[in-house]
C-alpha cells in the first residue's frame, strides 16, 4: 500500500502566512489595449535619418517619443517602454562617434557606475543596448529643468540655492560611498523635477575611485598645461594643442579642479570642487574663477584666484566659508569628503541661527515672561503628537483593552496581554516621534516645506486609522481576536515610509478639499476591515474590502486603489479564494504603478509570489512573478526588510513546490535579515522558522528541523504565553519530527502536552483538537495498534467535517488513512469508500498528476483488483503510470513499481500479451535497487503467471517463482499485497 497523506499537502501546519504577514505587486501598470497593439500592428518601423530618429523609431523595445536635447557625445530622446509601460529618457550615441572605442566605453562606463548607484538623488539608469552600432542608454525620465535653466529663470533666494546643492550633494556623496568619481560635475548635470526632487546625471566620465585612463597619465596633455599655467606664454598655442589633443582632458574646464587642470588623476575632492564652482555660482549668479580662454582659466584656477562676491549679494558668511573651503587650491585643505562639506552646511547654519536666537529671540523671549508670567506661556511647539492618539492609546484605552483580555479567562490572556502592550506602547511611542519631528522639520528647523510636511501627516494618519481600528476591535474582547494578538504588530503598517521624503514625493499626491475627506472614510474603511481580519470575521471584513475597493475606484487616487485591493485580496485568500486573491494582486499592482508607489507595489509582488506557489501551485507563474518582486523591491528602495519579506514567500511557496533547495536559500536569507534587525517583527520571523522546519525535514535534515521547530516554540511562548494555542501548534510538529526520528516516547509527551494546551484554551470541537487526534494516530500505528489508529483517525475526520470552512484537502487525507488501516487489515470493502472519497477531496484542489491524488489513485486500483474489479482499477492504473513515468529519470523505481500493478490489472482483464513486456522493463530496474526487493519480487511471479497465461517458456516460469517465493515471504507480515501474492502462489505451481 502506498504511503499515507498525513499532512495537507497545501496546508502545511505552518501556523503560516497571510497576506497581511506579506506585502504589495510593483512598478509598471500592466500594457493597455491601445499599447498591446504597436508590435503586432503590421506598419512598418519608421526608419530614421543618420543622427535623428523621428517619433515611432524603434530602439530596443523603445519606442522614440521626441527629441529631449543634444551634448557632445550623443542625442536624448524621451521614449516608451512597452513591456514595463513607462517613458524614459533614452541617449544615443552620435553616429560619427559610434565607432569611436573611446566614445562608447565612455558611455558604457555611465552605464555601469549608475547601475552601481541605488539613490532618490542619483538618476536611475534601466538598461544599456546598442541600435545601428550606436549605444543606448535607457534612463530614469525626469520631467523638470536643469540646475542651470532653474537659475536662469530667476535669482534664487540663498536658502532655495542651499536647499537643492544639499540634495544634489546627497547624490554626490552617495557616488563616492559607492566607489565613484563623477568627474564633470556642473549645473547642466544636475535635474531639478517638477515635484521638487533633485538628482545628479551624466556620470559618462565616472569611474572606479582610483582608476585612471590613458589620457590621465598623458604627461603631453600635463606638459601643454603646465607650460601655459607657469610661463603665460604661447597662450594661443597652448589653447589649440589642448582643443585638439581629444580626451587629453577629462571633464568641463569651467569646473574643474587644479588637479585635473594639470592632467592629474581626479579623484572625490575633485567632484568637491566641481560641486563647490557650481555652489558658488548658483549663490551669486557667477563662476569663481575667470578667463576667456582656457590657459586664462587654469591660471586663475592654479593660483586661487576666486572673484569678488557681486555687491549686494545676501549671501551669509557662514555659508561662503563653507563653498570657499570646497574651492581650495590644494585638496588636502578642502572638506575631508562630500558629506563633511553637507555636514558643515547643516553645522554652521544652526549655529547661526542659535547666534540670532540666543540675542534676539532669547531677549524677545524674556521680555514676554515678565509681561506675562510663566503660566502664560504655550506649550513648546510640536510636542502634541500623544495628544493625536487620545481614545487610541493612552491610559483609559490601555486599561479598556486589559480589562477585555482578562475577562475572556484564556488561560494565556494575561500573557497576551503584556506582550500586546509592550508593543503598542513602542508603536505609539514611534508613531508620536516621528509626528513630532515632521512638525518640527518644518515649524522648527525650517528645512522641510509644507507640502513634505503635509505628505508625512497624511502617512501618519494612515497609520494613527489602523491603530484606531486595532485597538477598537481588541476592545470587543473577542477571544478570535484575543488569539491572534501576538500578530497585532504583523497589522500596523511600518512607521519608517512616513520619514522617507523622496518615497512621499513620488507617489502620486493625494486630493484636496471634498476628495480628500472621502479618501480619508475609504483610508478608515479599509483599517476596519484589516482589523477584522485579525480577529478571524472574514466575510464580514471581506464585505467591507469589497466595499472600500468599489469606493477607492470611484475616487481617482491610485494609491488608495491599490491599498483596498491588497487588504481584499489577502481576506479572499482567508475565504479559500485563491485565484480571486490573485487577480486582486495583479490590479493592486496595477493600481500602485499608477499611483507611483513602489513599496504598495514590491508588497504585492511579495503576496502574489505566496499565492502562486502555496496556493495555486504553479512553478512557471512563481518563477515569473519571484522576478518582478525582486525588481519591485530594488526599487522601493531595497530595505532589507521588504528583501527578507520576498525571501520569506519564496521559501513557502518553494516548500509547497517541492523546490526544496531553493526554498531552504531563500529562507536562510530572510532568516539572517530577520535575526539582525530590530524592528523585524517576532512573529514574521516564528513564521519564516517553520518553513524553513518543514523545508529541512523535506531534505531530510532532522536536527536542522526540530532546531528551528524549537526556536519557533520559544517566540510563541515569549509573545503569547506557555498556553497559547500556537505553541500547541509547534508542539505538535515537534510530536510529528520525533516519530520521523523513531522516539515514540517523546512524541507521546509533546502529544500529551499539546492536548492538554488545547483543551484549556480552545472550546470543544474546535478545529486544531483534529491536529492532537492526528498525531495520537501515528503513534498508535508506530505501537502497532491500528484500531486505536484508526479511532483517533474518526475523531479528526469528525471534527474537520463539522468545522465551518472545512478543509477538503485535509479531509480527503484523513479519508485515506483511515482506509490504508482497512486495507492492510485486508478489509477492502471498507477500504473502497475511504479511498473514493479522499480521491474526490484531492481532485478538487490539487493538480491531476499532484503526489497526492497519483498515490491515492494506485491505492484505490490496489483496493479494486482486490475486490476482483480490475476493469475499474485499470484507468486509473494507467494515469499512475503515465504520470510516474514522466518523472522516470528522477525516480526510476517508483515508475517500475507503478508499472508492475499496471501489468498484474492488464493481466487480470485478459491482456497478458501488453502486460509481459512492461514486467520485463520493470524487472530489470527494480533489479538495481536492491531497497525495491519486495515489489521485484512481485514482478517476478507476475511475470511468471503472465507467461503461463500465454503459454510460454516454462522453464523460465519456474525460475522466476522460486526468485519471488523467500523474498514475498520474508515481507508477508510487513505488507498486505506481498501476503496476498505469496498465498497465490503457493496455491499455484507452474505446469511441468
Amino acid at each position: 500500500m502506498n504511503p499515507r497523506a498525513h499532512d495537507d499537502p497545501g496546508e502545511s501546519r505552518n501556523p503560516d502566512a497571510t497576506l497581511a504577514d506579506s506585502g504589495p505587486l510593483s512598478g509598471a501598470s500592466w500594457p493597455r489595449g491601445d499599447q498591446a497593439t504597436v508590435a503586432g500592428s503590421g506598419a512598418a518601423i519608421p526608419q530614421a535619418p543618420a543622427d535623428e530618429l523621428g517619433p515611432g523609431t524603434q530602439v530596443g523595445r523603445y519606442m522614440i517619443l521626441s527629441r529631449l536635447g543634444a551634448g557632445a557625445m550623443g542625442v536624448v530622446y524621451a521614449a516608451y517602454d512597452p513591456e514595463l509601460d513607462r517613458k524614459v529618457a533614452l541617449k544615443l550615441l552620435h553616429s560619427r562617434s559610434g565607432a569611436s572605442v573611446d566614445a562608447r566605453a565612455r558611455l558604457m562606463r555611465e552605464a555601469k557606475a549608475l547601475a552601481r548607484l541605488s539613490h532618490p538623488n542619483v538618476v536611475a539608469v534601466h538598461d544599456v543596448g546598442t541600435y545601428a552600432d550606436r549605444v543606448f542608454l535607457a534612463m530614469e525620465f525626469v520631467d523638470g529643468k536643469t540646475l542651470g535653466a532653474w537659475l536662469k529663470e530667476q535669482p534664487r533666494p540663498w536658502r532655495d540655492v542651499v536647499a537643492i546643492m544639499r540634495e544634489a550633494g546627497n547624490g554626490l556623496a552617495a557616488a563616492h560611498d559607492a566607489g565613484l568619481i563623477h568627474r564633470d560635475f556642473k549645473p547642466d548635470n544636475v535635474l531639478i523635477a517638477n515635484d521638487g526632487r533633485v538628482r545628479v546625471l551624466d556620470f559618462g566620465l565616472a569611474r572606479a575611485a582610483g582608476e585612471t585612463t590613458p589620457e590621465e597619465a598623458d604627461p603631453a596633455a600635463a606638459a601643454v598645461i603646465s607650460s601655459a599655467v607657469s610661463a603665460r606664454r604661447g597662450a594661443d598655442e597652448a589653447d589649440a594643442a589642448l582643443m585638439t589633443r581629444t580626451g587629453a582632458l577629462v571633464g568641463t574646464p569651467a569646473y574643474m579642479s587644479p588637479e585635473q587642470h594639470l592632467g592629474r588623476p581626479a579623484d572625490a575632492r575633485s567632484d568637491q570642487f566641481a560641486f563647490s564652482v557650481t555652489f558658488y555660482q548658483a549663490l551669486y549668479g557667477a563662476r569663481p574663477f575667470t578667463g576667456e580662454r582656457m590657459s586664462a582659466l587654469a591660471f586663475q584656477v592654479l593660483q586661487g584666484k576666486i572673484a569678488a562676491a557681486p555687491a549686494g549679494t545676501a549671501v551669509p558668511a557662514w555659508l561662503r566659508k563653507v563653498v570657499l573651503r570646497g574651492l581650495a587650491v590644494d585638496a588636502d585643505l578642502r572638506h575631508p569628503g562630500m558629506r563633511a562639506l553637507l555636514g558643515a552646511l547643516h553645522r554652521e547654519r544652526r549655529f547661526a541661527r542659535s547666534g540670532w536666537y540666543a540675542s534676539a529671540g532669547l531677549a524677545a523671549l524674556f521680555g514676554v515672561w515678565l509681561a506675562v508670567g510663566p503660566a502664560a506661556i504655550a506649550e513648546p511647539p510640536c510636542r502634541s503628537g500623544a495628544a493625536r492618539l487620545a481614545g487610541i492609546w493612552d491610559a483609559e484605552r490601555e486599561a479598556t483593552l486589559e480589562q477585555a483580555f482578562l475577562a475572556t479567562r484564556l488561560p494565556y490572556a494575561a500573557d497576551s496581554w503584556t506582550s500586546l502592550r509592550a508593543n503598542l506602547q513602542a508603536y505609539s511611542d514611534e508613531w508620536t516621534r516621528v509626528y513630532n519631528d515632521a512638525c518640527a522639520a518644518t515649524e522648527v528647523r525650517r528645512e522641510q516645506s509644507s507640502e513634505l510636511l503635509d505628505l508625512r501627516m497624511r502617512c501618519l494618519e494612515r497609520r494613527r486609522s489602523e491603530l484606531r481600528a486595532l485597538t477598537d476591535v481588541l476592545a470587543r474582547g473577542d477571544p478570535a481576536a484575543i488569539e491572534q494578538a501576538g500578530d497585532a504588530a504583523s497589522h500596523l503598517a511600518d512607521l519608517a515610509p512616513c520619514s522617507d521624503a523622496d518615497a512621499l514625493r513620488a507617489v502620486v499626491p493625494p486630493p484636496h478639499g471634498a476628495q480628500a475627506a472621502e479618501v480619508d472614510r475609504i483610508t478608515e474603511q479599509i483599517a476596519e476591515a484589516g482589523a477584522l481580519e485579525l480577529a478571524g470575521q472574514w466575510p464580514a471584513a471581506e464585505a467591507l474590502a469589497a466595499s472600500a475597493t468599489a469606493a477607492a475606484a470611484t475616487a481617482d487616487y491610485p494609491p488608495l486603489a491599490a491599498h483596498a485591493l491588497h487588504v481584499h485580496a489577502s481576506l479572499q485568500r482567508h475565504l479559500g479564494r485563491p485565484a480571486a486573491a490573485a487577480d486582486q494582486l495583479l490590479a493592486a499592482i496595477d493600481a500602485a504603478a499608477r499611483g507611483r508607489d513602489d513599496r504598495a507595489a514590491a508588497d504585492a509582488w511579495t503576496d502574489l509570489v505566496l499565492v502562486a506557489g502555496s496556493d495555486l501551485g504553479d512553478a512557471a507563474l512563481t518563477s515569473a512573478y519571484a522576478r518582478a518582486a525582486a525588481a519591485a523591491v530594488q526599487r522601493a528602495g531595497g530595505d532589507p526588510l521588504l528583501r527578507a519579506r520576498l525571501d520569506a514567500s519564496a521559501a513557502a511557496a518553494g516548500l509547497h513546490l517541492g523546490a526544496l533547495d531553493d526554498a531552504r536559500t531563500r529562507g536562510e536569507a530572510a532568516l539572517a535579515i530577520f535575526a539582525s534587525t530590530p524592528r523585524a517583527d517576532p512573529m514574521q520571523h516564528q513564521r519564516l522558522l517553520c518553513t524553513l522546519a518543514l523545508v529541512y525535514k523535506g531534505r531530510g535534515d532532522l536536527p536542522a528541523a526540530r532546531a528551528a521547530f524549537t526556536e519557533a516554540l520559544e517566540i510563541v511562548r515569549k509573545t503569547s504565553g506557555q498556553d497559547h494555542p500556537g505553541v500547541a501548534v509547534l508542539l505538535t510538529n515537534l510530536g510529528d519530527l520525533a516519530l520521523d526520528e523513531s522516539r515514540v516516547h517523546d512524541a507521546r509527551q509533546l502529544a500529551d502536552e499539546a492536548a492538554a494546551i488545547r483543551r484549556r484554551s480552545l472550546p470543544p470541537g474546535h478545529v486544531e483538537h483534529a491536529d492532537t487526534e492526528q498525531l495520537f494516530a501515528r503513534i498508535a500505528e508506530e505501537q502497532k495498534d491500528p484500531a486505536t489508529a484508526a479511532s483517533h483517525y474518526r475523531r479528526a475526520l469528525e471534527i474537520h467535517t463539522a468545522s465551518p470552512g472545512a478543509s477538503k484537502i485535509r479531509i480527503a487525507a484523513l479519508h485515506n488513512n483511515i482506509a490504508i488501516l482497512a486495507a492492510d487489515d485486508g478489509r477492502y470493502a471498507d477500504a473502497l469508500p475511504e479511498f473514493q472519497s479522499a480521491l474526490a477531496g484531492f481532485r478538487v484542489r490539487l493538480a491531476p498528476d499532484s503526489d497526492h491524488v497519483v498515490v491515492t489513485e494506485s491505492n484505490l486500483a490496489e483496493t479494486l483488483l482486490a475486490l476482483g474489479r480490475p476493469a475499474e482499477a485499470l484507468p486509473l492504473q494507467e494515469h499512475v503510470a503515465a504520470a510516474l513515468a514522466r518523472h522516470a529519470a528522477d525516480d526510476p523505481a517508483s515508475a517500475a513499481e507503478a508499472e508492475v500493478q499496471l501489468a498484474q490489472i492488464l493481466r487480470a482483464v485478459g491482456r497478458p500479451a501488453d502486460a509481459a513486456p512492461r514486467l520485463t522493463a520493470a524487472i530489470a530496474v527494480l533489479a538495481a535497487h536492491p531497497d525495491h526487493a519486495p515489489r521485484l519480487a512481485l514482478a517476478r511471479y507476475t511475470l511468471a503467471r503472465t507467461l503461463a497465461d500465454l503459454r510460454q517458456d516454462r522453464p523460465h516460469q519456474r525460475l522466476l517463482v522460486s526468485a519471488a517465493e523467500p523474498v514475498l515471504a520474508a515481507d508477508a507480515d510487513h505488507d498486505i499485497v506481498s501476503r496476498r501474492a505469496l498465498a497465490e502462489l503457493r496455491a499455484w505451481a507452474p505446469a511441468d
